[in-house]
């Protein structure tokens, strides 16, 4: 195996580490690599793999940490040939991760914008689609943008790269692999001599600390805005330690699937709705809900619904419902019949040109519907505690 390096020169595989110390010492540390970088299967139910997927291009560097660096240094590594052991062993390591743990992340692009620009997808874009050169130069971009994320804390770090195509469409995954230290045993082959263990250090496959960032698509606009990320310190108590993966490197949101993101905000709009203090706050919740309906907005956040949809004091008390507080981030599209299922959003058009709403009562008080043969009469009655106008109806 060899690597081209960004800057076009070939490199050994034991420049896959930048290591300290001298050059001989450094290659007896990579060497190891090899013997590390290995598959350890998962009972879980695994990822189903892309079907006939062909690697194309991988990359790999060693990245340092150098968060905060005024004079970082470009990441080792580059363009390795003759990949087909390694691309099968990222593979591997893609599909043993069990369909659970892996989370959907939707990159913060404003999807209005013509060119829906951003550092991640248009460097990923360039890997998947570009010339040779430009492909090489967007994953050396890549590794120093990891660089430049990681605190100096931490060890270095083993960045890999791979493009694959299938059939319908490109996948670009990202992985990063932390170095460890390890045990390296080599038996004797001299009749008499034992064996000889050295303390080393390597990067491991099978690390809690491991990541991935997974982007499929084809070079089109709709494509490349969101991702499938393994991260499994995505919920630790440290928040650097939990930000680090997806907001700060791949600058990214969690998603929720449509149907549990629109269960969750019916859950706190109706909670939140019910807490209310006055009538006031109530009827700015249901101008929310109101809103929600009507809009064709792609996707929403229970944090974007509290900044563009309300006034204080109904925006906090939203924010500081418990669910919320959890998922206020994660961006989901909205289910409308689900939602108005859930929050038992009744509207009734009057043959008077009036329009009765009712969102978050199962059984309307006051309310009363009665048949007079194939027709039926709306009848409400009630105290009138707040007035708006509106240009549209609920």
């Amino acid at each position: 195996m060899r690597i081209e390096a960004a800057d076009g020169t070939k490199r050994s595989k034991m420049l896959l580490g930048r290591w300290h110390g001298n050059l001989q010492h450094r290659a007896s540390k990579l060497s190891t690599f090899a013997c590390l970088f290995q598959y350890q299967p998962y009972s879980a139910e695994p990822m189903p793999p892309s079907t006939a997927a062909q690697t194309r291009r991988l990359y790999a560097f060693e990245v340092p940490p150098q968060r905060n660096v005024e004079k970082p240094l470009p990441p080792a590594g580059g363009l390795v040939q003759a990949a087909t052991t390694v691309s099968v062993a990222i593979d591997e390591s893609t599909e043993s991760i069990s369909v659970g743990k892996w989370i959907d992340a939707d990159l913060q692009i404003d999807s209005a914008s013509q060119d829906r620009s951003h550092v991640i997808r248009n460097l990923a874009i360039a890997i998947a689609f570009g010339s040779d050169a430009d492909a090489l130069s967007g994953a050396a971009q890549i590794a120093a943008h990891l660089s430049a994320c990681t605190d100096r804390r931490s060890k270095d770090s083993l960045l890999m790269i791979v493009v694959a195509d299938d059939d319908k469409a490109t996948e670009v995954k990202l992985w990063t692999f932390p170095q460890d230290s390890v045990f390296q045993f080599s038996p004797s082959r001299r009749l008499g001599k034992g064996p000889s263990v050295q303390a080393t250090e390597a990067f491991s496959r099978g690390s809690h600390l491991r990541k991935a960032a997974v982007f499929r698509g084809q070079n089109r606009r709709t494509d490349f805005l969101s991702c499938r990320v393994v991260d499994f310190q995505v919920n630790a108590s440290a928040r650097a330690a939990a930000d680090f993966w997806i907001e700060h490197f791949l600058d990214a949101r969690l998603s929720l699937g449509s149907a549990l993101g629109t269960k969750i905000l019916a859950k706190v709009l109706r909670e939140t709705v019910g807490a209310a203090c006055n009538a006031e706050e109530r009827l700015e919740l249901v101008g929310a809900a109101q809103a929600l309906r009507q809009s064709n907005r792609e996707k929403w956040s229970i944090a974007s619904v509290a900044d563009e949809l309300l006034r204080e004091p109904a925006r906090s008390n939203l924010l500081a419902h418990p669910v919320a507080k959890r998922n206020k981030d994660s961006l989901f599209s909205l289910d409308r019949d689900a939602f108005d299922k859930l929050i038992n959003f009744r509207v009734y058009q009057l043959d008077t040109g009036v329009w009765v709403s009712a969102p978050f009562t199962d059984e309307p008080e006051g309310v009363e519907i009665e048949k007079a043969g194939d027709d039926r009469r709306l009848t409400a009655t009630g105290l009138v505690v707040a007035e708006t106008v509106r240009s549209r109806h609920a």
